[in-house]
């Protein structure tokens, strides 16, 4: 048996690879689209993506002490909108799995005289918190990205 045939397949894009290439090749997208990322999205929807963000940040129900963390979302427009929700007790996370995305959204954030945040570099498939430890959880558009879509969901 043609031990390549037996692994795991997922999507990535229009093709079926092998699930274990996909970080990496997403990783590699990631790192040469860092600066125009916002403006893609904003092309790609019409601008629309910034209305289903603030309808999900309105249904999220945040409470002023939650522990919320938002996944594959290194340029931080989902922290952003969440913070002012947020009282002292509360803690917000940004988390990407790709070091230049994170760091761009990380600096962004910065720029814009926000700096109440947590960054930290997660793959969204493995979390490293204890079950039940989080308020909220959000992944914008990443979702598309993950290998396991199943084992980030859980």
């Amino acid at each position: 048996m043609n031990v390549k045939n037996s692994k795991t397949k997922t999507h990535f894009g229009f093709q079926q690879i092998n699930t274990e290439d996909k970080s990496e090749k997403v990783r590699k997208i990631f790192d040469n689209v860092v600066e125009g990322y916002d403006l893609m999205n904003d092309l790609m929807s019409f601008g629309i993506h910034r209305i289903w963000k603030r309808i999900a940040v309105e249904m999220s129900e945040i409470r002023a002490d939650s522990f919320f963390l938002d996944l594959a979302r290194g340029t931080g427009d989902m922290v952003k909108l969440m913070l002012p929700r947020l009282s002292h007790e509360g803690t917000a996370m940004l988390s990407y799995i790709n070091e230049k995305m994170l760091v761009s959204g990380r600096d962004k954030l910065i720029d814009l005289g926000i700096s109440k945040f947590l960054s930290v570099q997660i793959d969204a498939q493995i979390r490293p918190f204890k079950q039940d430890s989080l308020d909220v959880i959000s992944m914008a558009f990443g979702l598309r990205n993950v290998p396991n879509k199943t084992k980030a969901l859980n």
